[in-house]
């Protein structure tokens, strides 16, 4: 499967706001071995936006756009899909509630044009947002998939995580389980990683190897596709041993721990500490 990120917002092409929502979610889809092909900022204009869903279309599966859910006259995002899907928008009534809640405990007179934070595609499954008060959507239509996020990171990232990689799970991956595992390591840059694995990578199919970097850390990702997670826990170790074969002196550790942690959780079992020196 082929996805494709639509960013919307003016001031993310004036370079006033940095666009760390594409990374993010391509990380997120690439755990579900979902590729992501192409990245489009796009500024808040209808005719610009549905120009960029029908070039999304041509190329890709799932069409992901994230900003332009706030109540202001330029947050237009859901209401151009409406029109270029034909899908009529409706109330969400638990985001609705959540909405005059908010204003009533804040003492806030709430603007009439707020209710549009709580408006999703008809028939399309809500993505809730736990953080703020945009309702998402997802909605299968024909041979695509379109998912609506916030622009906030602070509401995309939960909305992700807690809410759209269930639903991509639910309806899109045929039940299959997806099960991932992180390998740290720590002594390598990037090029060196990826050619000390060059045949291991070449390779994959299922499961998937994904390399990142940072912070002066690298983190490989495998990724397994199966019917049960034993099924995928084998796959996920015969490759995993073909990783360690090319690098095992430089793993540090596993999960999400990074290399600051694995210390300090080496110098508290070992009642130790670090002195620093000024020089």
């Amino acid at each position: 499967m082929r996805a494709e990120i639509i960013s919307v917002g003016t001031e993310l092409l004036l370079g006033q706001v940095v666009n760390t929502n594409s990374a993010y979610i391509a990380k997120k889809l690439a755990s579900l071995s979902i590729e992501v092909y192409h990245h489009i900022t796009v500024g808040d204009n209808a005719e610009r936006i549905k120009e960029a869903i029908e070039a999304a279309e041509s190329r890709s599966d799932m069409i992901i756009l994230s900003g332009g859910l706030g109540p202001t006259e330029d947050d237009i995002t859901k209401q151009v899909l409406s029109e270029y899907l034909d899908v009529e928008l409706v109330l969400h009534e638990d985001t609705q509630n959540k909405i005059i809640t908010y204003h009533k405990n804040s003492d806030f007179e709430m603007p009439k044009n707020n209710q549009l934070q709580a408006l999703m595609l008809m028939g399309a499954v809500p993505l809730l947002n736990d953080t703020g008060l945009a309702v998402g959507s997802f909605l299968e239509k024909g041979d695509h998939s379109y998912i609506i996020l916030p622009g906030p990171p602070d509401e995309l990232e939960p909305m992700v995580e807690n809410h759209l990689t269930q639903v991509i799970v639910d309806n899109i991956l045929d039940e299959q389980k997806l099960v991932s595992r992180i390998i740290r390591l720590f002594g390598l840059t990037e090029s060196q990683l990826a050619l000390k694995l060059e045949k291991v990578i070449q390779n994959q199919m299922n499961p998937t190897i994904a390399i990142y970097a940072e912070g002066g850390e690298l983190t490989i990702r495998i990724t397994a596709k199966g019917q049960s997670e034993e099924e995928c826990d084998k796959m996920i170790n015969k490759v995993e041993k073909a990783i360690n074969k090319e690098v095992k002196e430089f793993v540090f550790g596993y999960g999400e721990k990074n290399l600051s942690d694995v210390i300090k959780d080496i110098l508290i079992e070992q009642e130790k500490k670090l002195l620093l020196l000024k020089v």
